[in-house]
C-alpha cells in the first residue's frame, strides 16, 4: 500500500482506488488496461455470476439491460430483481432493476453501487484526516421491442457518477443490441458500455466498451446452454459458456466457464450456483473462486410471473 494517488486534499491507497474507480496512476490507459466504471461489465445477478459473465444472447428481465438490451423484450410481464455481490478486497456491488411492458415494447431501469467500507483520508503530508466512503454509482434506462417474428432490438443508456472526495467524475454509457429466435436457439449481438471517455478533473479515462456475440439453446426440463464471445476495447477477448440444469419444482443448478486472452488475468475461471423458487420469488446464489483476488459470491432475488415450476 506504499503507492498512493490523490490531490492536495486527499492521498488514497492506490490499489483500492484502482478497484473502486478503476483509475490508473498514469494519465494514459495504454499500459494498464484499466477503465473508468469497470463495474458496468461485472455480472450482477447470481445467474450471470454463475455463467461467467454477461452473455450476448440475454434472456428477459431487467438484468438484460446491461448484458444485451434487446433481451428485455423477451419478457413483457413486470419483473423486479435485486442482487448483492461480495467481491475482492472488501468491495461490494449492490444492484436493483425492474422491467415491464410499455410503449409497445418493454421498458427497464436499474441502479447499482460499487462500494467499500470506510477508508482513511490523508492530507498532503500523509496525516490521517478521517474517513470517507468511495463508490461508483450507476443508473440506467432501456427500451426494447419486437420488430419482426423472432427479431428484437433494444437500446440502453447509463448515467455514471463517481463519489470520491477531491476527484469527482462521471460520464454516459450506452448500449445497442439485437436478438433473433431460430427455433430452440436464440442468437444475439450487442455493443455495450459505449461512449466518450469519463472526465475526472483534468484526466480522461475510457469506458470498458465491448462487443458481444452469443447464442443460447433451450434444452429439456427447463435447462439452457449459452455461449458468448466478447471483444474488449484494448483488443483482448473472452469466451463464456454457461449451463443451466433444471431440477425439481423449478429449481436449477448453474455452471459456467470464462476463458480470457489477457495474460494479466487468470486464463480460465470456473463458477457455479443454484436457483430455487419459493412462492413466485426466485432466490439465487453463485460462487466464483478467483485465485488472484479471493473468492467472489453473490445473492439475487427476482419476482416475475415465470418463477416457479
Amino acid at each position: 500500500m506504499a503507492d498512493r494517488i490523490g490531490t492536495s486534499q486527499n492521498l488514497i491507497p492506490a490499489a483500492l482506488v484502482v478497484m473502486v474507480t478503476c483509475v490508473a496512476t498514469a494519465p494514459s490507459n495504454a499500459g494498464g488496461g484499466l477503465y473508468a466504471f469497470e463495474s458496468l461489465r461485472r455480472p450482477v445477478t447470481s445467474a450471470q455470476i454463475a455463467w461467467g459473465g454477461q452473455h450476448g444472447a440475454a434472456a428477459g428481465g431487467p438484468d438484460a439491460l446491461r448484458a444485451n438490451p434487446a433481451g428485455l423484450a423477451a419478457e413483457t410481464s413486470p419483473s423486479i430483481g435485486m442482487a448483492h455481490q461480495d467481491w475482492m478486497w472488501g468491495l461490494k456491488l449492490d444492484w436493483a432493476g425492474a422491467s415491464m411492458g410499455l410503449l409497445g415494447g418493454v421498458c427497464a431501469l436499474d441502479v447499482s453501487a460499487l462500494h467499500t467500507g470506510a477508508m482513511p483520508s490523508y492530507d498532503a503530508d500523509g496525516r490521517e484526516r478521517g474517513t470517507f466512503d468511495p463508490a461508483e454509482l450507476v443508473g440506467g434506462l432501456g427500451y426494447a421491442r419486437s420488430v419482426a417474428p423472432g427479431l428484437r432490438i433494444g437500446a440502453s443508456l447509463h448515467l455514471l457518477r463517481l463519489h470520491l472526495p477531491g476527484r469527482p467524475g462521471g460520464g454516459v454509457a450506452f448500449g445497442l443490441g439485437g436478438t433473433y429466435d431460430a427455433g430452440p436457439v436464440t442468437f444475439g449481438v450487442c455493443g455495450r458500455n459505449l461512449g466518450s471517455d469519463c472526465q475526472m478533473e483534468e484526466d480522461r479515462y475510457p469506458l470498458p466498451a465491448e462487443i458481444a456475440l452469443g447464442a443460447a439453446m433451450a434444452l429439456a426440463r427447463h435447462s439452457r446452454l449459452a455461449i458468448s464471445l466478447l471483444a474488449e476495447r484494448e483488443g483482448e477477448a473472452r469466451a463464456l459458456a454457461g449451463l443451466r440444469v433444471g431440477g425439481p419444482v423449478g429449481s436449477s443448478l448453474l455452471a459456467g466457464l470464462a476463458l480470457r486472452s489477457d495474460r494479466r488475468a487468470e486464463p480460465a475461471t470456473l463458477s457455479g450456483g443454484v436457483e430455487i423458487p419459493l412462492g413466485g420469488v426466485l432466490f439465487g446464489y453463485a460462487y466464483v473462486p478467483e485465485q488472484e483476488t479471493g473468492a467472489a459470491h453473490g445473492f439475487s432475488v427476482s419476482i416475475a410471473p415465470g418463477n416457479g415450476p
